[in-house]
């Protein structure tokens, strides 16, 4: 009776415990799908990046191949999860500069798979987000994006060209104002 005394106080803080130590098994298993992703991108290994995507996405993404050999070193923020649904941060090295994006993964028949990516506004382009299991959304969206950031430059490209013109009509209008027409000759 004793050691039940001694015993069952450990039992209950293990069995309280035992979410926690499931979930911290979960964000890892996220975690290694995720740097399985990245680095399957890196090596530009097709067949890999296939391997860690969700079933929708590797029939979209089977007749697609790219690489992205130009990211280096990278780390892997903590997992966020949200029942079957994963968020995994990740920095990556791309010219010297980090590259922030976030991999977004589902719970599929017991593993996480990455179905879409999420890449944050850098100031050369607004935030997109890949997804994989339907690349034709995102195409769209990056189309529409592209079409609203050109139409801004051409936008910004007019006032400016208006303005040099106004400023040239302005110092023509003074240059003619301040020559005098020469007296005819012989008068």
């Amino acid at each position: 009776m004793r050691n039940l005394s001694r015993v069952l106080p450990m039992l209950c803080v293990l069995f309280a415990a035992m979410p926690l130590l499931g979930c911290h098994r979960d964000e890892q298993a996220a975690q290694d799908s995720t740097r399985r992703f990245v680095d399957a991108i890196r090596a530009g290994n097709h067949a890999a990046l296939l391997e860690t995507l969700t079933a929708k996405g590797r029939q979209s993404m089977a007749d697609v191949d790219f690489a992205e050999k130009e990211i280096g070193d990278y780390s892997l923020g903590e997992a966020t999860i949200d029942g079957d649904e994963a968020t995994v941060p990740v920095i990556g090295k791309k010219a010297g500069a980090d590259k922030r994006f976030a991999v977004k993964l589902h719970r599929e028949e017991g593993q996480w798979r990455v179905h879409s990516m999420a890449l944050p506004a850098d100031g050369s382009y607004a935030a997109l987000s890949v997804d994989f299991e339907n690349p034709e959304t995102s195409i769209a969206e990056f189309m529409r994006r592209a079409g609203q950031q050109a139409g801004e430059i051409f936008q910004q490209l007019g006032k400016g060209l208006g303005e040099a013109m106004k400023g040239f009509s302005e110092g023509f209008q003074k240059a003619t104002q301040q020559v005098k027409p020469a007296a005819p000759p012989g008068k």
